[in-house]
């Protein structure tokens, strides 16, 4: 484990895009606290202390650029990078929280390629998607099993490989319905090659079911490129976004009530960003929080009077309406949100792969009334300092015993990013 820093929280008064930057450079981290005001006012934010630390940095040879984010089983985390390992399409890992970090699994393209989702662990096995790789290069569905002895390789069903057709590209994680099915989304594939929305059962036969293909209705009202996963909601439906489509056409909120005793259902769009004031390109999921959701754009946002805003934070009710809590104005307090938000004590915290001080990203916290706080800004002063985080964070974050845990794409003590940690004290 890398050294660390102590960080006090200050009181606070306050056409389809291309969705992967430059990540060639080197980064590392300098640890700061901005202070920032509102969109919709003053408030306070009570103060809280962390010790920042970076767990681990990848080397290529078990891994590199973990896109995807943690999650927890039995007081460690697992996720995926996007590339490296034994074969370099990517690996599966454990890591402990000292930072002991465990490959499990290299990814070899036949049984899928480049994973970007965030894993889900039901009943001790983990699920997920890889992008490409498959029987067609297309993605597929994977269930993972831990290996029983320390040193050994865990083992990896194939569960289903894309055709296109019926899904192309599923860079989302999965997300278990009530029925027990899995559910998520693909980029592109379906009959309109938008992007679908599918479930798939966690049992053999492993059977797949295409529950909607975007851009079915005539210039895409209905949304089209879903990136993020789907949460289902305390309603029963289902609701996402598509970073593309809608009357805007520069995406959607949507929402999806399952058919009775299985059967495939009906897709609505809950609202349609508008171009000019509302933000682009919802490549988050969401998150719900009494009885509304949340979630961020990728850019744009209304700076007085021009669409000139680096990404927002929303908030949208289950009838469409949609209030925009913040705009990234200035880029030193951050921009370009990819990662889905995280809902705790009351407040949202999440990641801008861009933006910050020094350009290489940052971790914020949000109050549900627009007043933002960054917690940290991602540096690239590689082996200037004593404290190396690593640069642009694309996934959100994983709240843990109230200790927040996430991944950079790049930088850290080599170029192919790091699990970091922001633990409460």
């Amino acid at each position: 484990m890398e050294p660390t820093l102590e960080y006090a929280q200050s009181s606070n008064h306050s056409s389809k895009p291309p969705r992967i930057c430059n990540l060639t450079r080197i980064g590392v981290i300098l640890i700061m606290a901005t202070l920032l005001c509102g969109l919709l006012g003053l408030s306070e934010a009570q103060a809280e202390t962390y010790e920042i630390s970076s767990l681990a940095s990848f080397n290529y040879t078990n891994g590199s650029s973990p896109y995807a984010g943690l999650v927890e089983y039995k007081g460690n985390f697992y996720g995926t990078t996007q590339y490296g390992g034994k074969n370099g399409f990517g690996t599966i890992f454990e890591i402990t929280p000292s930072g002991t970090l465990t490959t499990l699994y290299n990814f070899d393209s036949s049984d899928g390629a480049n994973p970007e989702g965030t894993l889900v662990q039901i009943n001790g096995k983990f699920y997920g998607t890889t992008s490409e790789g498959g029987a067609y290069n297309t993605g597929t569905v994977f269930q993972f099993t831990l290996p029983a002895k320390n040193g050994e390789d865990g083992t990896l069903i194939l569960m289903h490989s894309f055709l296109g057709a019926n899904g192309d590209n599923p860079v989302a994680g999965l997300v278990q319905g009530t029925d027990g099915n899995l559910y998520g989304t693909t980029v592109l594939g379906g009959a309109n090659y938008d992007g679908t929305l599918f479930k798939i059962s966690p049992s053999k036969p492993y059977k797949l079911t295409t529950l909607y293909s975007f851009c079915s209705q005539k210039n895409c009202p209905d949304g089209s490129f879903p990136y993020a996963p789907v949460i289902q909601a305390s309603n029963g439906d289902f609701y996402g976004t598509t970073s593309a489509g809608g009357t805007g056409y520069v995406g959607t909120v949507f929402e999806y009530s399952p058919g009775k005793n299985g059967s495939v259902g009906t897709l609505s769009t809950l609202h349609s960003f508008d171009s000019n004031t509302e933000g682009h390109w919802p490549y988050t999921g969401l998150v719900e929080y009494n009885g509304n959701f949340y979630g961020a754009t990728e850019s744009g946002g209304l700076v007085g009077t021009q669409d000139t805003g680096q990404g927002t934070i929303f908030e949208v009710t289950p009838a469409g309406t949609l209030t925009t809590l913040y705009v990234f104005t200035n880029v030193a307090n951050g921009a370009n949100p990819y990662g889905t938000l995280v809902q705790y004590n009351g407040n949202f915290y999440g990641t801008t792969e861009g933006g910050g001080t020094y350009g290489y990203g940052t971790v914020f916290q949000v109050t549900p009334d627009g007043v933002l706080l960054t917690e940290v800004s991602f540096d690239n002063l590689m082996n200037q300092g004593d404290t190396i985080l690593g640069s642009y964070p694309m996934a959100g974050l994983l709240e843990y015993n109230g200790s927040f845990y996430g991944t950079t794409t790049a930088g850290g003590a080599n170029p192919y990013g790091t699990v970091f940690a922001m633990v409460a004290k």
